[in-house]
């Protein structure tokens, strides 16, 4: 892609300052990824990766229409935004045009064209831009960048929703006057939120588009916003029309909870999907560069440690019977210190750095246990767990390794390991190694991965971890009642409602110029009239 010139070569230059490449080193998912720059006739190029559309050509086809895909467009683009500002980068360019559609068989949207500064987007506002804050079009001092992307995002909110753009019914030269003045653009027609595929973006959308900037949300954790827009793309998911065909009303309760279980299963599948790219250039960028020794090495201590400790039956459970979360959980506080201390050297001694994990939460081991091992709390055995995060291959194979070789001797009592380097997680390809370790009595599990994988923000690991934080399959349902199972029953009835609404505003119209026709023509008849009585 080559920048358009604007301004002097320094101007130029800042279409793709140095820091914005360092994000090839942090592959993301909704973010395009940059492969290099050349200069050609001392014109700047950026050579990205191809994309199938933008969202601008999904808008024009109807992507907004429906309500699964406009939540996902907009989580896609929030998430890339989050980030963008999480390594310092504001965007300062978004519009539809410059979010990329990745497939369109599965909305995933990725984030392109960002950080020109805040002077190159003054300049594309100075011109008209329909999504640029309206600080940019005052040109004040002290822009807050990441409050400009919040206002574009609300616009691109907007037209996903309306298919119209703000201020469309303005041109160039009006929008800089009106957005000059501080007025925001209005809302597109929408008579009616049942008219909306995705009425809950727009009170987000609302929130974006204050002239005041303070109010608007941050794109960060400390907001929620990319947390809420999880929870709508779960009951979008649910809420979802099912592929086939069969009449909702005629299903019981549990068929229909088991067909909508389905529905978040498919949508953590697709989500996995749109994280394999990113974790695929997470690691060979762990690859690359390595002797092929060190390759050969991890892949065979992986594979060793699974093939070892497989367990005859394939269960793992703890070593004592356990009858409730609640004694899991205390028997788990009891061994957390001996298990961290005797897993830590290990990890440290290879040169790799030991992060304990918080003990599970009681309601998560229920749900864990309910929907993965038939009410069986004592097979949960990640209740006390920890991470060894490694910079290279090299120091996470000698980790392996001495695993492998305390477990062999006995003086470590390995009850499983997951192979996953060798066969990574199915559709999203993340990789690492999950070990099921017995200390103090206790069984706990120790993950060991690659610092670069482990910076990949995955969008199905939000997902994952919203459908357990809601008490996995058990709770999930009963969480989303509050308006997405319901939907399928009165879907027909929102929609019908809408086409009314709709109709009755078009006879409104009709009779509106049917009287003013009859006004005119009254009007008329009184003019002959009186020119008759001049003559």
């Amino acid at each position: 892609k080559r920048p358009k010139a604007r301004g002097d070569a320094d101007a130029r230059a800042r279409v793709a300052p140095a820091d914005l490449f360092a994000l090839r080193e942090l592959p993301n998912p909704n973010v395009v990824e940059m492969y290099g720059v050349a200069s050609v006739d001392g014109e700047l190029n950026v050579v990205m990766e191809l994309a199938k559309a933008s969202l601008a050509a999904g808008i024009r086809d109807g992507l907004g229409r429906n309500r699964l895909d406009a939540v996902r467009a907009a989580r896609d683009v929030a998430l890339g935004l989050d980030f963008l500002h999480q390594h310092g980068i504001s965007h300062l360019g978004l519009h539809p045009e410059n979010v990329l559609l990745a497939d369109r068989s599965t909305v995933h949207c990725k984030l392109s064209d960002f950080g020109g500064g805040v002077a190159a987007a003054t300049q594309r506002a100075a011109a008209g831009s329909r999504y640029a804050a309206p600080e940019l079009l005052r040109d004040e001092a002290d822009v807050q960048p990441t409050k400009c992307d919040a206002w574009s995002y609300g616009s691109v909110l907007l037209e996903l929703l309306s298919g119209k753009a703000p201020w469309d019914e303005l041109a160039p030269k009006e929008l800089v006057a009106r957005a000059a003045s501080g007025v925001p653009p209005p809302p597109p027609p929408l008579p009616d939120a049942a008219s909306v595929a995705a009425p809950e973006l727009l009170d987000l959308a609302s929130r974006c588009l204050t002239v005041d900037p303070a109010p608007r949300p941050q794109f960060n954790s400390s907001e929620n916003v990319e947390a809420h827009l999880d929870h709508w793309l779960l009951k979008a998911a649910v809420a979802a029309p099912s592929t086939a065909p069969r009449d909702d009303r005629a299903l019981d309760r549990a068929a229909r909870a088991e067909a909508e279980l389905a529905k978040v299963h498919k949508l953590l599948a697709e989500e996995q999907r749109k994280d394999s790219d990113a974790y695929a250039r997470a690691w060979d960028d762990c690859v690359r560069g390595a002797e092929r020794e060190a390759i050969d090495e991890l892949k065979m201590a992986s594979a060793e440690l699974e093939e070892t400790f497989a367990p005859p039956d394939g269960i793992v459970r703890q070593p004592v019977a356990i009858a409730s979360a609640e004694e899991l959980l205390a028997r788990a506080g009891d061994a957390s210190d001996a298990f961290h201390a005797t897993l830590r050297p290990i990890v440290e001694e290879a040169g790799g750095t030991y992060k304990e994990g918080p003990l599970k939460l009681e309601d998560r081991i229920r749900a864990k246990a309910n929907d993965d091992y038939d009410d069986d709390v004592a097979r949960v055995v990640d209740v006390v767990r920890a991470t060894g995060v490694f910079d290279d291959l090299v120091s996470c194979g000698q980790a392996l390794a001495q695993l492998l070789a305390l477990g062999r001797s006995g003086d470590l009592l390995i009850r499983r390991a997951k192979d996953r380097i060798n066969r990574p997680v199915e559709n999203s390809g993340y990789r690492d190694v999950l070990v099921n370790v017995e200390i103090a009595g206790f069984v706990g599990e120790l993950q060991l991965s690659l610092a670069r994988l482990l910076e990949v923000k995955g969008s199905a690991h939000r997902i994952y971890n919203l459908t357990r934080a809601l008490g996995g399959n058990a709770g999930l349902l009963e969480a989303l009642d509050d308006g997405s199972r319901i939907e399928n029953d009165d879907e027909d009835a929102r929609r019908a409602a809408a086409t009314k609404a709709a109709r009755e505003e078009e006879e409104e119209e009709a009779r509106r110029q049917r009287e003013e026709e009859v006004r005119r023509a009254a009007k008329g008849a009184e003019v002959d009239r009186a020119d008759k009585d001049g003559w």
